[in-house]
């Protein structure tokens, strides 16, 4: 296994941490939050130890810039990470599964009624609106652990 400071997906792993750091921090509680972000995405995502991540956050924000992530990887890590911090870890599981099945549902609409093979992000989007008219709230999904 080779060292972390070989491995050519550290900056991935530099560059993720950091943004997830950065999105869970809040003014004035920075010790525990710090310790939030790490125990609750960067261990789990990363597996990087707590050294690690103390020197990951000390690397220069110009990485950020260089290194850019795409919008679809970087909005599917932005998600759950505002998620936890506004509504904590167990509301977040069940909105996020609430969400999974009306992104499910949309998709299966998207199938019935779309002949081509692909669509466009506003399409989706209309799709989604609708789905969500009729759907929400889906007493189903409102009940604990459904999923």
């Amino acid at each position: 296994m080779k060292k972390d400071n070989e491995n050519p997906y550290r900056i991935y792993r530099i560059v993720g941490s950091k943004k997830i750091d950065g999105w869970f921090y809040e003014e004035g509680d920075s010790r525990r939050t710090h310790a939030k972000a790490y125990q609750l995405f960067i261990l789990p995502l990363y597996g990087i130890c707590p050294n690690s991540f103390l020197d990951y956050r000390n690397v220069s924000d110009e990485l950020l810039e260089c290194c850019p992530q795409p919008d679809y990887i970087e909005v599917s890590i932005w998600l759950p990470v505002v998620l936890v911090k506004l509504l904590g870890p167990s509301e977040a599981n069940r909105f996020s599964r609430m969400l999974q099945y009306l992104v499910s549902e949309t998709i299966e609409t998207i199938r019935e009624t779309h002949s081509e093979r692909t669509i466009d992000a506003d399409a989706l989007l209309r799709t989604l609106a609708q789905v969500l008219r009729e759907k929400v709230p889906a007493p189903d999904l409102l009940s604990e652990g459904s999923g």
